[in-house]
């Protein structure tokens, strides 16, 4: 599931991470790990234009979430589980 974050131009996939890990080759956590329903994941660009550390507080789609972990792609892509993307988009 894609949701648009318009207020900072950011993608935000909602994703089953054990179905996308098995599918992408690319997919690797850098830095921490697997993002709880409210956690994030976050690619390097999105992490260095934000300034983010794993543990930080950040808002996405007008919801508090915590940074789970750093994703190195370069991509400028963000993740979270899906069905909190789901709960998300209603």
């Amino acid at each position: 599931m894609i949701l648009n974050e318009p207020k900072n131009f950011i993608m935000v996939y909602g994703i089953d991470y054990k179905r996308f890990n098995a599918l992408s080759a690319d997919f690797c956590i850098a830095v921490g790990g697997v993002p709880a329903p409210d956690e994030v994941l976050a690619d390097d660009i999105i992490a260095q234009q934000k300034h983010l550390k794993v543990g930080d507080h950040i808002t996405l789609l007008n919801h508090g979430l915590w940074f789970a972990g750093l994703w190195r792609t370069a991509r400028a892509r963000a993740f979270h589980p899906f069905r909190t993307a789901q709960e998300i988009a209603g």
